[in-house]
């Protein structure tokens, strides 16, 4: 089992990676959580969310699932219309948040 902050480095790294190639016009940002069990990520869009869109989501999620084949890994996908504001809950992170206004 890794350490806390081993496991804080490990996910931020790994879902960032993961998005590498996948953030398209719509994506307003991504948030995440973890326990030492599960990780969650949030996808945000701001337009209606496509086939692509999923399908992106979906291979984000499997490669964080490669590096952490012991933990439940979700990936949701949401939509908040710009311009209202996104806030992160209070156990997640920001990862991902792109530019506005």
């Amino acid at each position: 089992m890794l350490e806390k902050n081993e496991l804080r480095v490990g996910v931020l790294l790994a879902v960032q990676q993961s998005l590498l190639g996948t953030v398209g016009p719509n994506l307003r940002a991504v948030a995440c959580s973890w326990t030492d069990s599960d990780i969650r990520v949030r996808a945000i869009f701001d337009l209606e969310i496509s086939q692509i869109d999923i399908e992106n989501m979906s291979e984000v999620e499997t490669e964080i699932m490669s590096h952490f084949p012991d933990q439940e890994v979700v990936v949701s996908c949401t939509r908040i219309e710009a311009p209202a504001i996104i806030s992160a809950n209070p156990s997640e992170v920001f990862v991902f948040k792109r530019r506005e206004g």
